[in-house]
């Protein structure tokens, strides 16, 4: 939707001069922000800059391309109705993070989203552009192969002094104290695939003494290319095609989550709901052995050491710190601390935060094939 306003108006023009660039340029957004991302070769570095700042400040908004893009997100959104991946993944973000509609943070429904994007005109882009965009808090990261200083000069001179009417606002995160109860279970008939979901909230931030031993717990449950969920669940059962788990915690509000998931015929859904329960209750009564503790912090070293191999991964995850006021130091130290966890600790750290009669469960799929009914 960025195109410029100066001189081309089309996104073939666009990919054209990107191209004569050897350029790559993504740009995107949420409720928290605007991001930008650069592929490119040293020689095109100022140039490229250069070209993105007048996007950034000169949009032209083109009624045509605002209806492409309307119609392209709104069939990605009618699309999400009968997914049920997406369904689970929706149902249990509205179940873990419950705020009212009228809020940024809300998670949407398919009907939802297609409502509000139907009612979006150009004006609305421009009115917002004009009064929340700017360079005030610009934050960037450059890695690989680059002139420091001659990027410094073309960022000072096309975007020093852009500021916007109205001062970011942070949104924080929130810790809602959810979980229990029966499975929220969502019917997408004709579905080959099934998924199930387990999530729980947690009180804790991304400084708190006990988060380097949950970034292990939840490697070892469902993180790794070994890991206990998809040990038991593809290897051991032969239940699912893939499963795993997620942690994420806000780095400045005490709020995050713990989530597993796994996909499987519609048939085998409550059989993977039952295994997955087996394997968090197991992690949370027993713990881990030595030899396993030992294998899960060599497996999360190298992940480290192969991350720290990959430009874009390191700009990425320089600019999220850097957003929050920090440097990559402190994923240093995440992993030193990490080698430092012991068995007891692993113990210790899970029964303050996770609990396993606390985590909502969804099933979303073929619910006849699977022999469940939909919740009421």
């Amino acid at each position: 939707m960025l195109t410029r306003g100066s001189r081309h108006h089309d996104r073939q023009a666009l990919r054209d001069e990107l191209d004569r660039l050897r350029a790559e340029l993504w740009v995107g957004g949420d409720e928290s922000g605007a991001w930008a991302e650069i592929t490119t070769v040293r020689d095109s570095v100022p140039e490229v800059v250069a070209l993105l700042a007048e996007l950034l400040r000169e949009p032209a908004f083109p009624a045509a391309e605002l209806e492409i893009l309307r119609r392209e997100r709104i069939a990605q959104w009618q699309s999400m109705r009968s997914d049920p991946e997406a369904r689970a993944q929706l149902a249990l973000a509205q179940q873990l993070e419950p705020w009212p509609a009228d809020d940024p943070r809300a998670h949407l429904t398919p009907d939802e989203a297609i409502a509000r994007l139907r009612r979006v005109r150009r004006s609305d882009l421009v009115r917002l552009h004009r009064e929340l965009w700017g360079s005030g808090d610009l934050q960037l990261v450059a890695v690989g192969d680059v002139d420091p200083e001659a990027l410094r000069a073309v960022v000072v001179e096309r975007l020093d002094g852009w500021v916007a009417p109205r001062a970011p606002e942070r949104l924080p995160q929130r810790f809602h104290e959810v979980g229990g109860g029966e499975p929220l279970r969502i019917d997408t008939p004709d579905k080959e695939l099934a998924v199930v979901l387990m999530g729980q909230t947690l009180r804790l931030r991304q400084d708190d003494p006990d988060y380097p031993a949950l970034v292990l717990a939840n490697h070892l449950l469902g993180g790794a290319s070994d890991s206990r969920l998809l040990e038991r669940l593809r290897q051991q059962d032969g239940f699912s095609y893939s499963a795993g788990s997620r942690l994420e915690v806000s780095a400045l509000d005490a709020a995050g989550t713990l989530v597993a998931a796994a996909q499987c015929a519609p048939e085998n859904a409550s059989a993977v709901r039952g295994a997955m329960d087996e394997e968090i209750g197991r992690l949370l009564r027993e713990g881990v052995g030595e030899q396993e503790l030992a294998a899960g912090k060599a497996s999360l070293r190298a992940s480290f050491e192969t991350w720290l191999t990959s430009d874009g991964a390191v700009a990425d995850r320089q600019l999220e710190e850097l957003s929050v006021g920090r440097t990559l130091v402190v994923v240093q130290r995440l992993y030193e601390a990490i080698d430092e966890v012991s068995a007891d600790q692993l113990v210790e750290v899970l029964a303050r935060h996770v609990a396993a009669d606390r985590f909502v469960v969804v099933i979303a799929g073929d619910l006849g094939r699977a022999g469940l009914a939909a919740a009421p």
